[in-house]
């Protein structure tokens, strides 16, 4: 049977996943590295969470694949949530993925506790728990949220006791390049008329903002 940890890892590398960026904590960041590891993908540990947010956010944007980072509990979450804002702002497709206590152990325990979700619900666009039993849709929805439309960071916990426990089998399919190719292929004949109207012009000029983006790696 194969573990959320795994899961996760599996679905990070068939979109292209290469790096992970963060300070891991001791619950389900730690046994996500150990899966990471294995399928081959590299850690970069760094000295603050916020680093690690915005070194996975120029990743992203080199690269087309959204940008990972690790925290642990309430206060690696509360140092990445800078980092975070950035992503938000700039429209970065960045995935968090945090350690949290088991469910229902925040009603009892009395250190480290802070509400993620309310913590990042104004600077993500979208913010959750993941469970065994909607693991594969929960991870779809995270990877096509972070890339679709305005793309921008998506956080998910990772809780204690749901690391490590099975999930059914299911199909697996690429994410990030369903969406890329609608992003950058969609209404042709519109984008025609743009070009063309360009090269018409007599002072030719293209401004590009926030929402331009170049994608470096082929969409086949």
């Amino acid at each position: 049977m194969t573990a959320v940890v795994e899961l996760i890892s599996t679905m990070l590398k068939r979109e292209g996943v290469r790096y992970l960026f963060g300070i891991p904590g001791g619950g389900g960041t730690i046994d996500l590295l150990d899966a990471t590891e294995k399928d081959g993908m590299q850690f970069v540990l760094n000295s603050h969470e916020t680093a690690s947010a915005i070194m996975a956010c120029v990743v992203a944007e080199l690269t087309g694949v959204p940008g990972v980072a690790l925290t642990a509990i309430s206060p690696g979450v509360a140092n990445v949530a800078n980092g975070v804002a950035y992503a938000y702002l700039e429209r970065a497709p960045l995935l968090i993925f945090s350690d949290s206590y088991p469910r229902g152990a925040s009603e009892v325990v009395l250190r480290q506790t802070l509400n993620h979700r309310q913590l990042f619900q104004s600077i993500t666009k979208w913010t959750a728990s993941l469970s065994s039993e909607w693991a594969h849709e929960m991870l779809r929805r995270a990877l096509r949220t972070t890339l679709d439309a305005r793309p921008g960071p998506v956080q998910l916990d990772i809780p204690d006791d749901v690391a490590q426990q099975s999930v059914v089998e299911k199909p697996l399919h690429a994410v990030s390049k369903q969406v890329l190719t609608r992003l950058y292929a969609e209404e042709p004949a519109g984008l025609t008329r743009v070009v063309t109207r360009i090269w018409g012009a007599k002072t030719r000029m293209i401004i590009a903002g926030d929402s331009i983006f170049l994608a470096n790696r082929p969409i086949d």
